[in-house]
């Protein structure tokens, strides 16, 4: 281990701070959380789902921070491409977008395509009002996940629609 390691750059807290907000969404969705992570680059840090970048972090001469666009613009930010961009005091403040964050996220997850309507777990989802496909890269790709997450219960006891 080098001596650099041990000492947790600013990108580092940051992420740490932001980290658990992000999981929540994961674990909303049954998403395989092993695939966040925070990827160092030369300048700057990434935070990645799988191969999706959901922000970008810099503690150089200026904190910056540039999120993924979603739904609704950030007020103060400038548009960078695909991403909004944030010039901060210090980038522990970073974690004061994390509902902006969350939302991107959020929507990584909702462009991942549905490669099947539902699996033989059906009936066992419905009456949890969860998915409960153990193999979470397959539970991502459900058509039916995404049906119960906006409370739409096809079958079962908890049938609604």
């Amino acid at each position: 281990m080098d001596q650099t390691s041990l000492f947790a750059t600013s990108e580092q807290n940051a992420y740490s701070l932001l980290e658990p907000r992000l999981l929540e969404v994961l674990e909303a969705n049954w998403a395989d959380t092993s695939l966040l992570r925070l990827d160092p680059r030369k300048s700057y840090c990434s935070i990645v789902y799988g191969s999706s970048v959901v922000a970008r972090m810099s503690a150089g001469a200026t904190a910056t921070l540039s999120i993924l666009k979603g739904r609704e613009p950030i007020d103060g930010a400038a548009e960078d491409g695909n991403f909004y961009k944030l010039v901060l005091p210090d980038l522990a403040d970073a974690v004061r977008y994390a509902p902006q964050m969350q939302e991107a996220l959020q929507s990584i997850l909702d462009r991942v395509p549905k490669d099947f309507s539902c699996c033989s777990r059906f009936q066992a989802c419905s009456d949890a009002k969860a998915c409960l496909n153990p193999n979470k890269d397959m539970a991502l790709r459900c058509g039916y996940r995404k049906a119960l997450r906006a409370g739409k219960v096809y079958f079962g006891e908890n049938r609604n629609v």
